[in-house]
């Protein structure tokens, strides 16, 4: 099961959370550099009710998080419940080789944590429970891009930046797995006992 799809939506949240960042000056070099994953749930693809903004890194980040804490109150966001995630907490890609899902064939099995975005983002929109209905990511940082999202027919920028993000090749390559997961916790979260296959 891939990621969900950029949408619309994903993406204008995303662009509303760069040009945040942009006007507040928020640090973006160094270690800060980072992936913010937008994952939108509930609602319509066209009208999400809920936005989930995740981090890349282990770093603490708090100048970025409280830019993205005081966006949330914005007009933008405030007809949606958004939930901005720490970067503290689970290391939230890890594969334990005798885990209950297995990695899909050519997939490398993460032993180790990883702090990345998206997995962070999808497992805390999967445990509300709702329908998953979109996700983008951006770069942040003071350096280039460094996982330039191809359009796929979406404008890509921002006054002329390349801010959406690919997956890097970790989360790319466990993306079936991360998915899977993912399904389990909304199915746990919806009161279901088993997992299913049926789409988000």
């Amino acid at each position: 099961m891939p990621f969900p799809p950029r949408t619309p939506a994903s993406d204008a949240f995303s662009r509303a959370i760069y040009r945040h960042l942009v006007a507040t000056n928020a640090p973006g070099g160094g270690v800060n550099r980072m992936m913010i994953t937008v994952v939108t749930a509930g609602g319509t693809v066209g009208l999400p009710s809920r936005v989930f903004i995740g981090f890349s890194g282990g770093i603490a980040g708090g100048g970025v998080r409280a830019a993205l804490t005081a966006l949330a109150a914005t007009p933008i966001f405030n007809a949606f419940t958004t939930t901005v995630l720490p970067f503290a907490g689970a290391q939230q890609l890890t594969h334990a080789p005798d885990g209950p899902i297995a990695a899909a064939p050519g997939h490398f099995q993460v032993t180790q944590g990883r702090h990345c975005a998206e997995p962070r983002a999808l497992m805390e929109a999967a445990a509300s429970g709702e329908h998953i209905n979109g996700m983008s990511t951006l770069w942040w940082g003071n350096n280039a891009n460094a996982y330039p999202h191809p359009a796929a027919g979406l404008p890509n920028g921002v006054g002329g930046n390349t801010i959406f993000a690919a997956p890097c090749a970790i989360c790319a390559m466990n993306a079936d797995w991360v998915m899977a997961r993912a399904s389990l916790k909304r199915d746990a979260a919806r009161g279901m006992q088993r997992f299913h296959e049926a789409p988000f």
